[in-house]
């Protein structure tokens, strides 16, 4: 009944958007939450609760591929892929991975599987990140010769987007010298890399 609400104030947009990306789960990870609230109010990435973000939780390859087609601009919703046999037709993320296809962006784990549920790794990140760049016209720097101390750990089709987006400090590593591609990556993680690439020209 709108009669009993016609007494209260107006919300603004701007109150809706921060309410909308008020998460309180974040003191953990300081250095993302610039990353995580702009994404989130460009409704790139979303909480997994009104409240909370998860930033230490893991992103699957699906997940990440979402935020990276919308960051990016590369999103196509009417695309639709049955190149996998692990992405379901009326999945959700359907439109997404095969929008990533389309530009070049993602590679099966195998010539018949995406990999659907499967927490993306750090060196499948960078690829990605590379990849996407490439295809939304951004230019990175190749000024600088990062080598890390795990640098015979990095798969032969990440190693290049590793140095680019090092020399680029949009990815680091992880401390010690070493790079961990086979880490797992988190949200937060992930919310702060596609920050980063979104302000590279």
């Amino acid at each position: 009944d709108l009669a009993k609400d016609e007494n209260l104030e107006p919300i603004t947009p701007q109150e809706t958007v921060e309410e909308a990306v008020s998460f309180d789960d974040l003191g953990s990870v300081p250095w993302a939450q610039e990353s995580i609230s702009y994404l989130a109010q460009n409704n790139i990435i979303n909480g997994v609760e009104k409240k909370k973000f998860a930033p230490n939780a893991f992103v699957t390859r699906e997940q990440f591929v979402k935020m990276v087609v919308l960051a990016m601009n590369l999103y196509n919703e009417d695309a639709q892929t049955t190149q996998f046999m692990d992405v379901e037709q009326r999945g959700w993320y359907n439109s997404y991975v095969a929008s990533a296809v389309e530009h070049g962006i993602v590679h099966g784990v195998d010539n018949e599987h995406f990999g659907v549920g499967q927490n993306i790794t750090r060196a499948e990140m960078a690829a990605i990140l590379c990849r996407a760049a490439q295809s939304a016209g951004k230019t990175l720097a190749d000024t600088q010769k990062y080598e890390y101390a795990d640098n015979a750990d990095i798969p032969d089709y990440a190693r290049e987007a590793v140095k680019k987006l090092g020399a680029q400090g949009i990815m680091n590593g992880i401390g010690n010298g070493l790079f961990a591609p086979r880490e797992q990556a988190t949200r937060a993680m992930a919310a702060k890399v596609i920050y980063l690439l979104m302000g590279v020209n």
